[in-house]
């Protein structure tokens, strides 16, 4: 077990303004933050706090200069701490730190960060030869009827190659990552996203024989905490059972920490569990609604109520679409109460929490178009209950085509603040129900 330092790390930055719940901010102590965190809430904070800045909303700003700070850690070996008792806030890069009392920010990007990491190498041999051995369980299952490595994928203008990219019977893709070296923040959130953008499943792979000197790199707990503690791994092992199978074999590992050490198990899996943890699998998948990972974390948690999370993923999400929204703005306009009734409409299933059935679609849709602060979205409605004839069926009832009527002729009397709406929203509703008219 680690031995914990006595006192925190220092930290130059030792009260902030917490814009998690105000745009001006609340002062806070660093300590009371920080200090408290296990290694999964520290996880989830740096990559909150990054989601934020990249959406332009900081989550945290400096009480000097008011630029947007991130979360940065020292290593676990150094500090013999997993929590955040190892954590301070610092500068954001090309913020307003210039010039500032408490400048802290560090010159190297995140490119040249991994260029030092790398010294220039962009592969090794061991990372090449687990890529290899993956591409060949991959061709080998049945269930895979193309794979290929480095082969680009393209989204909005840009592009990456995975390690490796399989399509799926399903007609799903899947981009397998080989990591060997613990990853910058920048560059998981900045895969996340890509691969959300372009429709495609992002799944991790560590190294297993290094797991146990892997695993306490933050950049690795930067991965699979917010995985639920979860992530896969790749071996010899691994790749033998591979071919035994004639299918793809990897270990899903699954990390937990035990007072200030972290624990980890795993269990040879296949090409299922894979589905299972990208959700894949989900029985309910509708076509006109989006299930990549960052939709169905955005989903779920509206889902079950927990508005952090929800914003969280949101504001990745409406970067993905490049639009500059807050969580804030969501909740203002009532995005994040009308996207669940979209969701019910499609599907007849109660998509947030209320006091309705699970099935009682046409109550929960009643109720939406009943309040005034949804009434402006009622165009969207229409247009969404056009989309499917399940969903044209669910509008058709009298009770609620009377509502959606009723609802119309009043936007048509006044339509600026729902014409404001369509606009505003529009690039995130395409991203959330795919088959939606331009």
């Amino acid at each position: 077990m680690l031995t914990p330092l006595p006192t925190a790390v220092p930290r130059l930055l030792d009260v902030v303004l917490d814009c998690r719940r105000y745009p001006d901010g609340d002062m806070a102590y660093a300590a009371s933050l920080l200090d408290s965190l296990d290694a999964s809430e520290l996880a989830q904070l740096r990559r909150t706090t990054t989601l934020s800045h990249v959406a332009r909303a900081p989550a945290f700003r400096c009480v000097s200069c008011n630029g947007p700070l991130l979360v940065r850690t020292d290593s676990v070996r150094s500090c013999r701490e997993l929590g955040g008792r190892r954590a301070r806030f610092y500068h954001a890069r090309n913020s307003r730190a210039v010039g500032c009392l408490f400048n802290t920010e560090e010159g190297m990007t995140p490119d040249a960060i991994n260029a030092r990491q790398f010294e220039g190498r962009q592969e090794g041999v061991r990372h090449e030869a687990l890529k290899k051995g993956l591409v060949d369980a991959l061709y080998r299952d049945v269930e895979v009827i193309s794979v290929a490595a480095e082969q680009p994928v393209i989204a909005d203008r840009r592009f990456r190659r995975p390690d490796v990219l399989a399509m799926l019977a399903s007609g799903d893709r899947i981009a397998f990552e080989v990591q060997l070296a613990s990853p910058q923040m920048a560059t998981i959130v900045g895969r996340a996203q890509f691969y959300a953008d372009a429709r495609v499943a992002l799944l991790w792979v560590m190294d297993k024989t290094q797991l146990d000197a892997s695993l306490p790199l933050q950049g690795f707990q930067d991965v699979y905490w917010p995985q639920g503690g979860a992530v896969f791994a790749i071996d010899d092992e691994a790749l033998a059972e591979s071919k035994c199978a004639g299918a793809l074999r990897l270990h899903q590992v699954t990390v937990t920490q035990i007072d200030n050490r972290l624990e980890w198990s795993s269990e040879l899996v296949g090409l299922d569990a894979v589905r299972t943890f990208l959700g894949l699998d989900v029985p309910d998948r509708h076509p006109s609604i989006a299930v990549d990972p960052l939709a169905r974390v955005m989903l779920d948690a509206l889902a079950r109520g927990d508005s952090r999370a929800a914003g969280a993923a949101f504001t990745l999400l409406v970067q993905s679409c490049g639009a500059d929204l807050s969580w804030h703005d969501a909740q203002q306009d009532g995005f994040d109460r009308i996207v669940p009734v979209l969701v019910t409409l499609l599907t007849g299933r109660k998509a947030a929490p209320s006091g309705y059935a699970n099935d009682a679609a046409a109550a929960i849709l009643n109720s939406a178009l009943e309040a005034p602060s949804l009434r402006d979205w009622s165009r969207v409605v229409a247009v969404v209950g056009n989309s499917t004839v399940e969903a044209a069926g669910r509008m058709a009832r009298r009770s609620t085509w009377s509502k959606v009527s009723r609802n119309l002729r009043v936007i048509g009397r006044a339509p600026q603040r729902a014409d404001a709406l369509e606009q505003r929203w529009r690039p995130v509703l395409r991203r959330l129900f795919p088959q939606l008219p331009d």
